[in-house]
């Protein structure tokens, strides 16, 4: 039996999942040792018990940045904690910010389990940052729905659609992060939220301004007062060259990105990951309600049609990941009878050329030269459509970048190779069952790995050259290599 104090115990390491490739790395990111004992009385203080009082304390989960635990007590009352891992970013700035989020819109009356206690700093008694949260009533969506009538489906669905509704018509002065005020540090800049004045706007946790060593960047993170302020692309760091001159001339059409209605500029709130596994239910007889929504780490505030996109893409793979293509569809048509502004813009063409440029403009180089400027060209195509704020800025009658006949061929032909990889890709990650990076379920690992082994055995059977199977051996992508940090 392992020591629970000993730093091999499965409190301070990934157990509940493994990863095909890299995997050292991946366990390395997510060890974090912590003082049980302390954190037990932290957990028991919040809800006014002795640490004595604790009969279980379980490992629940193992996120992508967190680890959680779940303690029960003698009086069979439940708390939640959360540990971020070491690599987890921004560190400091996501737990704070997180932490005020939740007790924000919990206050605005959006159903959201009450914080407890909380540090996002390191320099405390347990040594790492946490949340000490209430527990979720309930089951989560993923788990029940297809026990579920027609009628309790759309009812919650539009429960769903109904929250969503509240966070697009809260206002805000600023886009960023929301943070209680005391807990920014006096040099980071922040905008007061009127209606609250405990809040305010700091910079932005968004995964884009902070992955991929962008944390060392001297770069503005907000807030920003308006659309045009957000600069999400410092191009200075970037290499190599090709990229470089492709950022350089997507800055010169940024601004023409921002639409000319001004409510989808409006400074919008939007739940990060709006997935079945993040909607808690309490279903009792032929009732259904949600009890809690979960999960929101990163939440940010963007102008309305930067949050659009998560809507016509993100939501949609989420739902066929889950394979509940119902639940969609009922979500699309409680969104259309809701007749807001903001949920009109989801799916405008207009709205998604702008979105697919500024979400390959903000992608960390790894070696492609292709997609940014593929996105470029599309919006040189589609240029005399466009909807262009001419009231901030007057339209160019010609697309402000030139590319030859033959250089549009070129880039398209090559977009077209590289989506059809990605493609055969996805079919291989699809057959293994795993992530990008390689993570499968624990229970799942054996299978993934025989299955990953027996490919490649028959990949390189197949292979009709010695230098094909060698290339094939060298660079068989499920298995450890090195990585762009």
């Amino acid at each position: 039996m392992l020591d629970i104090y000993g730093p091999r115990h499965p409190f301070y390491n990934a157990t509940l999942e493994r990863w095909l490739f890299n995997e050292e790395k991946r366990l390395a990111e997510r060890h974090l040792y912590f003082n049980v004992d302390k954190l037990s009385a932290i957990a028991a203080e919040s809800v006014n018990q002795s640490p004595n009082d604790i009969v279980l304390f379980t490992k629940i989960a193992e996120g992508g940045t967190y680890r959680v635990f779940d303690i029960l007590f003698k009086d069979q009352g439940n708390v939640v904690v959360r540990l971020p891992y070491p690599s987890m970013v921004p560190r400091g700035y996501g737990v704070a910010s997180e932490v005020a989020t939740m007790e924000y819109l919990r206050y605005k009356g959006l159903p959201i389990p009450r914080v407890l206690a909380w540090s996002s700093t390191r320099s405390n008694s347990l040594g790492c940052e946490y949340i000490v949260m209430e527990k979720a009533p309930g089951k989560a969506l993923d788990e029940i729905w297809y026990t579920m009538s027609h009628e309790k489906r759309k009812r919650l669905v539009k429960e769903i659609v109904d929250i969503e509704t509240v966070l697009f018509k809260r206002e805000f002065p600023a886009s960023g992060s929301i943070y209680f005020r005391e807990s920014l540090p006096p040099e980071d800049k922040s905008v007061e939220l009127p209606d609250d004045n405990r809040f305010c706007i700091g910079p932005s946790t968004a995964i884009w301004w902070w992955h991929s060593k962008r944390d060392k960047l001297h770069a503005d993170r907000g807030p920003w007062t308006s659309t045009l302020d957000i600069d999400l692309y410092d191009n200075k760091r970037v290499d190599p060259q090709e990229q470089i001159a492709n950022l350089r001339d997507f800055l010169e059409i940024a601004p023409y990105l921002v639409p000319a209605r001004e409510n989808w500029n409006r400074p919008t709130i939007r739940h990060p990951d709006l997935s079945p596994s993040n909607i808690f239910i309490d279903e009792v007889g032929d009732n259904a309600n949600i009890t809690s929504v979960i999960d929101w780490e990163r939440t940010v505030i963007l102008p309305m049609f930067m949050h659009a996109k998560l809507a016509d893409s993100e939501k949609e793979q989420e739902m066929e990941r889950y394979q509940r293509r119902q639940l969609h569809y009922y979500y699309l048509g409680f969104t259309n009878r809701a007749k807001q502004h903001q949920f009109r813009a989801i799916g405008t063409p207009a709205l998604t050329l702008r979105n697919q440029a500024i979400d390959a403009a903000g992608q960390p180089w790894e070696g492609d030269n292709t997609s940014l400027k593929t996105q470029l060209i599309n919006l040189s195509i589609n240029w005399p459509e466009m909807n262009i704020p001419s009231h901030l800025l007057p339209k160019p009658a010609e697309f402000p970048i030139r590319f030859t006949e033959e250089e549009m061929r070129s880039c398209l032909a090559i977009n077209e190779e590289q989506k059809s990889a990605d493609k055969e890709m996805q079919e291989f990650r699809d057959y293994f069952g795993c992530s990008v990076d390689g993570w499968v379920p624990a229970e799942r690992y054996g299978e993934a790995k025989r299955r990953v082994d027996e490919m490649k055995v028959y990949t390189l059977q197949t292979a009709e050259t010695e230098e094909e199977r060698r290339d094939i051996d060298e660079n068989w992508p499920f298995q450890d290599h090195g990585e762009i940090l």
